[in-house]
């Protein structure tokens, strides 16, 4: 009996959380206690959604960082569990996650959702009273310790996303990405309050424009970037959305200059800007709050 109910257990861990990763077709995810008692009709819409955007072409690892830079910044050592800290403390009840790679589409690394989180939020009243009392005590043992459930699903979904940076990845195509991602999975959830979490070292490399002069970055010329974006079409509209970037110029030269640095925060401050984004904090390369609220 006692085997029996430690396999019960196990087996109950493995049917509410699983994790698919880079690779999949599917999307990861914890299971809803709506879906578990066949109520999902009762399932309130979701009031708040994070969307965290990984660049898979920025060196979020030691091991990526030392194929860019001889030396090793200590900020690589941390941002890794920086950033999953940031978005696994984010949700709330009812708050969902969804966590999305994006790198080079011209080399056909679409941007592409390998997690998607919700933990349940509280039903309607009116719920209650059509539920069998079965389908509440079921309920409530699903519900108690969901929260935790979606928050370790997170955590760990997104340093194996980071553990995948690839720096052979040629091509950088945030703006393009950006775009492709507004047009898509931005629409998904029309009336939620959404938030952003882009993990990139913002060094936009593409057939549109370089931050890279033979290999190196240097000072842009933010106005002219600016302007030459818009003119390529390819300031999205991010529809009100609270926008928090962290990484900038992570695995490169860039914070050698305070100039360049602020020419690339100065070009993305005005883009988000353009894009009707809520730029809150752009992390140079760490966000200097603990919390995405």
């Amino acid at each position: 009996m006692f085997r029996w109910k430690i396999l019960s257990r196990i087996l109950f861990l493995f049917s509410a959380v699983w994790v698919l990763f880079p690779g999949s077709s599917e999307v990861a995810a914890v299971e809803s206690c709506y879906d578990r008692i066949s109520a999902t009709p009762d399932q309130p819409a979701p009031e708040r959604v994070l969307y965290v955007l990984v660049d898979q072409t920025t060196p979020w690892t030691e091991k990526e960082y030392r194929k860019k830079q001889k030396t090793i910044n200590p900020v690589s050592k941390h941002i890794a569990g920086h950033i999953s800290q940031l978005a696994s403390n984010w949700p709330k009840r009812g708050d969902i996650v969804s966590i999305i790679t994006f790198s080079a589409i011209s080399q056909g690394r679409d941007v592409s959702e390998v997690l998607a989180v919700q933990a349940d939020g509280l039903p309607p009243e009116s719920a209650q009273d059509r539920w069998r009392q079965s389908q509440i005590r079921a309920f409530k043992a699903c519900f108690r310790n969901q929260r935790l459930k979606a928050r370790i699903a997170i955590r760990r979904g997104i340093r194996n996303v980071l553990e995948q940076a690839d720096g052979s990845i040629r091509r950088s195509e945030i703006l393009q990405s950006m775009h492709r991602f507004t047009t898509t999975h931005l629409k998904r959830y029309p009336n939620a309050e959404i938030t952003l979490l882009i993990a990139s070292d913002f060094l936009e490399n593409s057939s549109v424009m370089s931050f890279y002069r033979k290999g190196n970055t240097f000072e842009i010329d933010d106005s002219a970037s600016l302007e030459h974006t818009n003119q390529a079409r390819l300031i999205p509209d991010f529809r009100g959305a609270k926008v928090f970037g962290v990484g900038l110029g992570l695995g490169s030269d860039l914070f050698k200059s305070f100039k360049k640095t602020q020419s690339v925060a100065d070009f993305w401050e005005g883009y988000f800007k353009h894009g009707k984004g809520n730029l809150i904090e752009l992390g140079r390369p760490m966000l200097q709050r603990k919390n995405l609220d």
